[in-house]
């Protein structure tokens, strides 16, 4: 579990760090780094030695998880506890046959709640998974296909746990075929009330309008570091970057109320850009001459591939590749990438 929190009386003199907003104490989250499984009648104990990512405000604790729903079924699972006592839980986010996990919490400790989840595919109606709550948002489905694990954002209400209609996303990748691909979170943040989604991406990135990014060199090894601003109500995808496409070789710096840049490489010069090869052009634009960069058309949709049996702590469907894999990305990410914030034990 990976834990990460941005003080605001201690930012500017600590951290050279940003404020979510000029009303926030602060701003937690914490990520999944495996599967960690309790139930709907779990108690705090049981769900705190699975591992579950958390967030804490005050005595009030929210829980991210798997519930094994079957054993050939996984479904998202979120819980809140105050002073021991079990608040709400929830998981009925999705309940499909097509696997859901739990991954990742954003919270302010007031009305911003964000949780990041993953899906392998698209079951049943919307009424029984996502869709009812992702239907203004930046990627309202699944896409084509299915097998490839992809990601998606949700409000809650943190007074119950229950999705916020209208206030979630889809996060994805996009093969040249149009068959969809694997993105996964890897952290999240909330800087002036935008929503910060870190996530490995595989080929290929999708660019703010939804068109498939290009790749710098034609031999990029997945997975690619991909960073999404939303705005508050997930419905637009503000900026989108990944290291290694469309010219980036290190992500844009964020900018917080005071006008610094979050530089979490360098936090004793905030101010630093994030690119120092050429600190006055951090943002590449895209490239709109080859917007389209050839996929890898052996390769089938894979419409709802089943859980592995095999192994049910487990059962990620693959992510599809890109054509080219001979150079790793070690030397892209030289390059001041964002780093994911470290895990902490739960005291």
């Amino acid at each position: 579990m990976r834990y990460s929190s941005v003080f605001l009386s201690s930012a500017i003199a600590l951290l050279g760090s940003f404020v979510a907003a000029s009303s926030q104490a602060a701003v937690f989250s914490a990520i999944n780094d495996n599967v960690p499984k309790f139930s709907l009648d779990s108690d705090e104990a049981t769900i705190i030695s699975s591992g579950a990512a958390s967030v804490t405000f005050g005595d009030t604790t929210l829980y991210i998880g798997t519930n094994q729903a079957s054993g050939q079924n996984q479904d998202p699972i979120v819980a809140s506890f105050t002073n021991g006592l079990r608040n709400w839980a929830r998981a009925d986010y999705e309940t499909t046959g097509a696997d859901g996990r739990g991954i990742g919490l954003l919270w302010d400790g007031l009305s911003n709640l964000y949780a990041a989840f993953s899906i392998d595919g698209t079951q049943g109606s919307p009424s029984e998974d996502f869709r009812r709550f992702t239907t203004n948002g930046w990627l309202p489905t699944y896409g084509t296909g299915g097998g490839p694990t992809v990601s998606v954002l949700l409000k809650l209400d943190p007074t119950t746990g229950e999705g916020i209609p209208g206030i979630g996303t889809y996060v994805r990748a996009q093969l040249s075929s149009g068959a969809t691909n694997t993105v996964t979170p890897s952290g999240l943040d909330l800087v002036n009330d935008q929503v910060v989604f870190l996530g490995d991406s595989f080929f290929a990135p999708l660019r703010t309008d939804r068109s498939v990014m290009a790749p710098n060199t034609d031999d990029l090894q997945s997975p690619f570091d991909y960073r999404v601003v939303f705005n508050s109500d997930l419905t637009a995808a503000l900026s989108a970057e990944a290291i290694g496409w469309d010219g980036v070789t290190a992500f844009s710096p964020l900018i917080d109320d005071s006008g610094n840049p979050d530089n979490p490489d360098n936090p004793d010069n905030p101010d630093t850009p994030d690119n120092p090869d050429n600190p006055d052009n951090p943002d590449t634009p895209d490239n709109p001459d080859n917007p389209d960069t050839p996929g890898n058309p052996d390769t089938p949709d894979n419409p709802d591939t089943p859980d592995n049996p095999d192994n049910p702590d487990n059962p990620d469907p693959k992510a599809v590749p890109e054509p080219a894999t001979t150079l790793g990305m070690a030397t892209i990410l030289g390059f001041g990438v964002l780093k994911r914030r470290r895990k902490q034990q739960r005291a």
